[in-house]
């Protein structure tokens, strides 16, 4: 979904693009997926297996056993051993390793994460503020992981009244990848699920959320009221997010928030 949306915005912007949608379709096909936990033989001395890394809904750090077992071999890819309200932490548990690669995203020495709670909190307050003096609010998002997260937060804030309820657009391909998440409740956090299964409580099919899919509905958006906008892409590097902001930067009533890697 991801890969065919990029190279769409390179037909878009008449962008030479590395791969062709026929590429993508070829990858697809050729794709043998894998559980987690699962020892699979990849050559004759190579055995494979993944586990759940918590950074996107599938995601899996890979661990790689040569031999008899002299050797084993692990590479984290982005990886995230806190659990949220959309994931499970990764895991922490493996047989042997002799070798680790590792992602270092948040790894350099001034880097600082605040608390989950601290996070909620500063975004209750921006909300709200802004809401009071009857501004927009534009929270740029990855379309995959950060974009549900948002969602199952935003949705408890008006559930609880600790927002006001104002209209919550999706603009990207936001609603195309909520969908999948929807659709894979055993990949979820054992909250989340425990929600939708057992609780009949889904945050992703709340009514508080509107799909937005023109440019006319983007231009009521941007005349209309208070509200909230997520949009992608989260780094601000193309897609409708960038649209929003060249609308609403001048507008001081008007609020942009910042929730993933920048």
């Amino acid at each position: 979904m991801l890969q065919l949306d990029f190279v769409q915005i390179c037909e878009k912007e008449g962008t030479p693009g590395p791969y062709s949608k026929r590429d993508v379709k070829s990858a697809v096909l050729h794709t043998i997926p894998l559980s987690w936990g699962k020892v699979t033989d990849i050559a004759p001395d190579i055995k494979l297996t993944l586990h759940n890394s918590g950074h996107i809904l599938g995601s899996s750090i890979i661990h790689l056993h040569f031999g008899k077992g002299g050797f084993n071999f692990i590479y984290t890819g982005d990886f995230k051993y806190q659990k949220t309200r959309l994931l499970e932490k990764a895991a922490v548990k493996f047989p042997r390793v002799e070798a680790l690669l590792i992602e270092s995203t948040y790894g350099g020495p001034q880097d600082r994460i605040p608390s989950r709670q601290d996070s909620e909190r500063d975004l209750r307050q921006i909300l709200n503020s802004t809401i009071k003096r009857g501004g927009k609010i534009l929270i740029p998002v990855l379309a995959v992981g950060r974009a549900q997260e948002l969602i199952i937060v935003l949705e408890e804030f008006i559930s609880k009244g600790i927002i006001d309820h104002v209209p919550i657009f999706l603009d990207g391909l936001i609603s195309e990848a909520t969908a999948i998440h929807t659709a894979n409740p055993d990949f979820l956090s054992s909250d989340l699920r425990e929600k939708i299964l057992h609780q009949g409580k889904n945050p992703f099919l709340s009514d508080f959320f509107t799909t937005v899919s023109s440019q006319e509905e983007r231009n009521d958006i941007i005349m209309g009221g208070p509200c909230i906008i997520l949009a992608t892409s989260g780094m601000l590097i193309g897609g409708p997010s960038v649209q929003y902001l060249r609308r609403l930067a001048e507008d001081k009533k008007n609020s942009l928030i910042f929730v993933s890697y920048q």
